[in-house]
């Protein structure tokens, strides 16, 4: 296997760990799958008190406002699992060489601009991570199940993709985990 594959799928799985570990009560775990071996810390979080901070009027539009944004976003992605990304410092001009400043309504570059799309992608691809992210504390904050099944749905998604369920001979783990 390409090393940069398997930095994308050790990049995955930590991800994937993080998340978990959102959900655990110990102070720290250790992992061990094949020859890898990750020791990850399990953050101090108070949930409860998360949960009496949204009863208040600027936390609760504060969360309002974070769950719009992660619906919008899960709702008109541009996200394409399967497509392999650039380097994000190639989202230039042509003429220029300048950086194109990337929002998530940035529309994409057009397909015979291989590596400014590649790049685009890129950019597409950290921030659908980080909606991840997002999606998992705003179920753990809220409950709503929705934000679970998306979050699932897209680490299921890249894992299809990158071939890393089967490399570890288990079935499905991702959508168990979360």
């Amino acid at each position: 296997m390409e090393k940069w594959i398997f930095q994308v799928l050790q990049s995955l799985f930590i991800l994937n760990l993080s998340i978990l570990n959102s959900f655990a009560s110990e102070k720290s775990h250790n992992y061990q799958i094949k020859d890898i071996q990750i020791i990850s810390r399990i953050p101090n979080e108070d949930w409860g008190r998360a949960r009496e901070f949204i009863s208040q009027p600027d936390w609760s539009a504060w969360l309002r406002n974070r769950r719009l944004q992660l619906d919008h976003w899960m709702h008109s992605n541009n996200e394409e699992h399967d497509k392999s990304v650039g380097w994000m410092h190639d989202y230039v001009q042509a003429e220029s060489g300048r950086f194109i400043p990337w929002s998530p309504e940035s529309a994409a570059p057009l397909a015979t601009d291989t590596k400014r799309l590649a790049a685009w992608r890129a950019h597409v691809r950290s921030y659908n991570i980080a909606q991840i992210r997002e999606a998992a504390r705003i179920f753990r904050l809220t409950g709503d199940a929705r934000y679970l099944a998306w979050a699932r749905s897209q680490l299921n998604a890249y894992a299809a993709n990158y071939g890393f369920v089967a490399q570890i001979g288990y079935t499905g783990c991702l959508a168990e985990g979360l």
